[in-house]
């Protein structure tokens, strides 16, 4: 299994490292470390998480 590392500045990977996952309700931004920084769980009905 391949491993991703990424720096991280003041807690947040280069936007370029980051990938959005979308079902068209729901968006998150996932980086290349799994991790997910920012999710917002009904798309424009609701504020970030």
């Amino acid at each position: 299994m391949q491993t991703f590392e990424t720096h991280r500045i003041e807690g947040y990977a280069p936007l370029e490292n980051y990938a959005a996952l979308s079902d068209g309700r729901s968006v998150a931004l996932v980086a290349t470390d799994g991790s997910i920084d920012w999710w917002c769980p009904q798309y424009g009905l609701t504020p970030s998480v």
